[in-house]
């Protein structure tokens, strides 16, 4: 075999190696659905394939493999019922705690844990070390507490949605809000009733009363 026809091969084994998921950030997932309460095992394909990038409700780079993307929303609709309370179909639920290896999954860009039920728990301050990440959605996900400031520390955050997640969920000041491109809160979760100025990459669009 001559050396043209090893190097072809040797390519092509390295491009599918390239797509498959990381040994580590498999392990980081399978801890992170340990740590969740999973009635109806919307995660059951967590583990069924060593390739963790086939997993569902996961997204990964195409060339490097790292996890991207956690969609981990309650899939039905929300329901509306008085006094503002919000429910979807609860067999549907996530809820438990987010584990700690969610820090292990470095190339993290999108969350969203909206829909669930993480009632008792505060929003995890170590959420705010996931430098990659653009989108993260925790609505109507029962977190309480304050918001973490630490969020700030998402310089490439660009929206923000923690509206309706819980009536004891508040945050202090909106100081560490600035880099977002859009943010979406609940009049009521605020202390600071002032201003919130909202800004962008390409400088500041105005002041929004909250």
């Amino acid at each position: 075999m001559g050396i043209v026809s090893l190097t072809l091969i040797y390519s092509w084994v390295v491009l599918c190696v390239g797509g498959q998921c990381h040994d580590g950030e498999r392990d980081a997932l399978t801890k992170i659905r340990n740590g969740l309460n999973d009635p109806l095992n919307r995660l059951s394909s967590w583990g069924n394939h060593s390739d963790c990038c086939k997993w569902r409700r996961i997204a990964c780079d195409k060339k490097m493999g790292y996890v991207t993307k956690l969609v981990l929303r309650n899939p039905y609709p929300i329901l509306r019922l008085q006094f503002g309370e919000v429910s979807g179909h609860g067999y549907w639920i996530l809820s438990g705690r987010l584990n700690l290896s969610l820090l292990e999954l470095k190339h993290l860009r999108y969350v969203n844990l909206s829909l669930n039920s993480f009632k008792g728990n505060s929003i995890p301050t170590f959420l705010g070390s996931l430098s990659e990440l653009r989108y993260l959605n925790l609505s109507y996900a029962g977190f309480q507490g304050n918001i973490p400031p630490q969020l700030g520390n998402l310089s490439k955050l660009e929206y923000l949605d923690v509206s309706y997640s819980s009536i004891a969920l508040a945050i202090d000041s909106f100081q560490w809000l600035g880099n977002m491109f859009e943010i979406t809160l609940n009049k009521d979760l605020t202390k600071d009733r002032g201003k919130i100025s909202v800004k962008t990459k390409e400088g500041p669009v105005g002041n929004r009363h909250v």
